[in-house]
């Protein structure tokens, strides 16, 4: 009997050994990655039909309540209202109607933290482009949703050598 317990126990200490291999774990992290980077580009698509739309509640919904928006030339846009008086001051103020994300790297920096890189487009009414740039956006987990919580970009033109509108 003694002898039965003993093999019962090294064949299970074997089974774990077999299911629970490093490279089990990191294919279910590569997977969480991918689910995240789909579910990231989805939401790029959908900052911009905000401003196609020109819905401010589309906007605000892509962003943690607790963000921080760091524009080039601007203050920083922070706090519960950030989203919204951005989406204000770049419809009116800078003249976006639509653009593109192009991202380079998403990175994991947690299970409910992401990084991206990347570049983008942005163009006018006339949906001539006016701009393009450069952008890192830290993602944070809320729910079961991705939200822009820290999203920086910067020109790739100098802001004085142009008028988006």
């Amino acid at each position: 009997m003694r002898n039965k317990k003993i093999f019962f126990v090294l064949w299970l200490c074997a089974l774990t050994l077999l299911f629970n291999k490093p490279g089990n774990a990191q294919s279910d992290t590569t997977t969480d990655l991918n689910k995240a980077q789909k579910e990231i580009e989805e939401n790029n698509l959908t900052y911009f039909k905000a401003f196609c739309r020109k819905d401010a509640d589309l906007f605000n919904s892509l962003y943690t309540f607790d963000c921080w928006i760091m524009t080039p030339g601007t203050t920083v846009f922070c706090g519960p209202d950030a989203a919204g008086e951005y989406f204000v001051y770049a419809s009116k103020n800078r003249g976006i109607r639509n653009g593109r994300f192009i991202t380079i790297n998403v990175y994991g920096i947690g299970a409910d933290m992401m990084a991206e890189v990347g570049f983008y487009q942005l163009f006018n009414a006339e949906n001539v482009q006016f701009d393009e740039g450069k952008y890192i956006v830290l993602w944070k987990k809320t729910g079961k949703a991705w939200k822009r919580f820290r999203d920086s970009f910067s020109s790739s033109r100098n802001l004085n050598e142009f008028s988006p509108k």
